[in-house]
C-alpha cells in the first residue's frame, strides 16, 4: 500500500495514463492491425488490462486463469460487513492513474480514505499518540518519506546500493529500539521487506502519482467483473508448461488442455515464476532467471476483526504501531458505523502470522489491540474474522515485490520481451509502480501494445 500521496519525487506523466487508457478502450482507436491469436497467463490486473487493450484492437485473446475467479491479489468479501471489505488490494491510490478514471467511467464510487493525517495514530513504547503530538516524534518521517533523501544523496555521491539498515547507519541514524521497529513496521507493510531486506535504490525507481487515496464503494471485485466483460477467459486453468519458441508457444495446463498461439503474456506473479511451477521450454535464459531471482518477493497479510462495538476514536482511520500487527486501520471510515478493524502487516510479521495459523493470528492480533487500546476482553467481544493470508494463498505465494541491494533496474529486465514471442507483465515488471494495482494495469497495457506493435 502507499499510504502518503503528496507527490514525493515526480510528477504524473500524462502519457502514461494516456496508453493506459487507449489500451482500456476509453480512447479512439487506430485502424486494426491483422487478427492473431494471443495467450495471456492470468486474470490479475495485469492480465485484464492486457487482454482488454488487444481485444479492443479486434485481436483473438484467450485469457488462461488458475484460480475460480479473476481478480489475482484483489478479492471483496461482500458478506462479512454491510460494505465491501478487501481481502486483497484495498485502494485506488492516486487521482490521476489510470484505474481511477476508469472506476469513473465505469459508474462506480470512489471514496476518499487516508487523506488526512490528524486521522492517523501511533503506538510507541507503549504509548496511543494521536495527531498533532506525533508530528513532533524525531524523525518520524522515516514512516513515509524520509528515506528517500537519504538514497539519493548516497545514489549521487557514487557509492553502492545498501539496505535501508544500512542506509540509516552510513549516516549516523540511531533510532530508539521502539522506533527502529515502528520505523521497520511501517517499511514492512509498505514495501513487503524488512529494513535489513529493502535495498536504498530500489526506492528511487518509484513513482508517486499524487492525487490521494480512495476506495470503491462497490468493492474490487465488482471493478474487475465489469471490466472483463466481453474476455475470453478460462477459469480453474493451471498453466504447467510454456513451450517456446520465435515461432510461437504451446501451452500446458494441469489438466492436459493444450492452447497454442503466435504470443503469450505472462503476467502471474513473481512468487510463481521464483517457485518453478511453470515450466520453461527451453528454460529462460540467464538474463531474465537473473531478473527472476533478484528481485524480492514480499509477503502482506490482513486479518479483518468484526467487534460488538467500536473501542477507538470516532476519527481514528490509520494507526501505526510497534507491534507485530504494524498497520491497523477502519474499513468502514466515512461509510459505515460498524465494528470493523483492519489489522495488516507485510514481510517478517507476514510470515509470521501465517505460519500461526488463522487462530493463533487472531490471538495475536487481539493481544496487541488490547495493548493498544488499553482493554481487555477482547476476544469475548469478537465477532468474526477474515484472515486473508496471501503468502499461503498457492497462486499468488506473495503480497508484493520489492527490491533488494543491487536490483534496482531488473524490473525492467523482467518486462523485457524474449523473441517477440514471450511479454511479460505484473507489478513486478513495472520499476516506478510496483505494489499498486494501477501499477499492474499499467505493465498490461505496455506488455499489449508490444505484441501489437508485431503485428501492423
Amino acid at each position: 500500500m502507499r499510504l502518503d500521496q503528496l507527490s514525493r519525487r515526480h510528477v504524473l506523466r500524462f502519457a502514461s495514463v494516456g496508453a493506459a487508457l487507449f489500451g482500456m478502450g476509453l480512447l479512439p482507436t487506430p485502424a486494426h492491425g491483422q487478427t492473431r491469436d494471443i495467450l495471456v497467463i492470468g486474470a490479475g490486473a495485469a492480465g485484464l488490462a492486457a487482454a482488454q487493450f488487444l481485444r479492443n484492437q479486434r485481436q483473438n485473446v484467450i485469457v488462461l486463469e488458475a484460480r475460480d475467479r479473476i481478480g489475482g491479489r484483489a478479492y471483496t468479501d461482500y458478506e462479512f460487513a454491510s460494505f465491501p471489505v478487501e481481502l486483497g488490494a484495498e485502494f485506488i491510490h492516486g487521482g490521476n492513474v489510470s484505474t481511477y478514471d476508469l472506476a469513473r467511467r465505469q459508474g462506480l464510487r470512489l471514496l476518499p480514505a487516508m487523506n488526512n493525517e490528524r486521522n492517523y495514530s501511533i503506538f510507541l513504547n507503549g504509548e496511543l499518540i494521536a495527531a498533532p503530538r506525533w508530528f513532533l516524534i524525531p524523525r518520524i518521517n522515516l514512516i513515509d518519506d524520509g528515506f528517500f533523501p537519504l538514497a539519493e544523496v548516497r545514489e549521487g555521491s557514487g557509492a553502492a546500493d545498501i539496505n535501508l539498515a544500512g542506509l540509516l547507519q552510513s549516516r549516523g541514524i540511531v533510532l530508539d529500539d521502539g522506533l527502529y521497529r515502528l520505523v521497520d513496521n511501517a517499511i514492512q507493510a509498505e514495501y513487503a521487506a524488512t529494513l535489513d531486506e529493502q535495498g536504498a535504490f530500489g526506492l528511487l525507481e518509484f513513482e508517486d502519482d499524487g492525487g490521494g487515496d480512495h476506495r470503491i464503494a462497490e468493492g474490487y471485485s465488482r471493478f474487475f467483473e465489469l471490466y472483463a466483460r466481453g474476455l475470453d477467459v478460462r477459469l480453474s486453468s493451471v498453466v504447467e508448461s510454456i513451450t517456446w519458441s520465435s515461432t510461437g508457444v504451446r501451452v500446458v495446463t494441469q489438466a492436459g488442455t493444450q492452447y497454442e498461439a503466435d504470443h503469450a503474456i505472462i503476467s502471474v506473479p513473481l512468487a510463481i515464476l521464483q517457485s518453478g511451477a511453470i515450466r520453461f521450454d527451453p528454460p529462460l535464459p540467464p538474463e531474465k532467471t537473473a531478473a527472476v531471482a533478484g528481485l524480492g518477493s514480499g509477503a502482506v497479510g490482513k486479518l479483518i476483526l468484526s467487534f460488538d462495538e467500536p473501542f477507538w476514536a470516532d476519527n481514528l482511520e490509520l494507526l501505526y504501531t510497534d507491534l507485530p500487527m504494524q498497520l491497523g486501520w477502519t474499513p468502514g471510515y466515512g461509510q459505515d458505523d460498524s465494528a470493523v478493524f483492519t489489522a495488516y502487516f507485510g514481510a517478517a510479521s507476514a510470515r509470521g502470522f501465517s505460519q500461526m495459523g488463522v487462530d493463533g493470528a487472531v490471538a495475536a492480533i487481539l493481544g496487541d489491540l488490547e495493548r493498544v487500546f488499553g482493554i481487555s476482553g477482547l476476544s469475548g467481544r469478537l465477532q468474526d474474522a477474515r484472515f486473508a493470508d496471501w503468502l499461503a494463498d498457492p497462486f499468488s505465494r506473495m503480497g508484493y515485490s520489492y527490491t533488494p541491494p543491487g536490483s534496482a533496474g531488473l524490473r525492467d529486465v523482467l518486462a523485457a520481451p524474449l523473441d517477440n514471442v514471450l511479454f511479460w507483465a505484473g507489478e513486478a515488471t513495472n520499476a516506478a509502480r510496483p505494489g499498486l494495482v494501477h501499477g499492474a494495469f499499467d505493465s498490461g497495457v505496455r506488455a499489449a501494445r508490444e505484441v501489437l506493435g508485431l503485428r501492423r
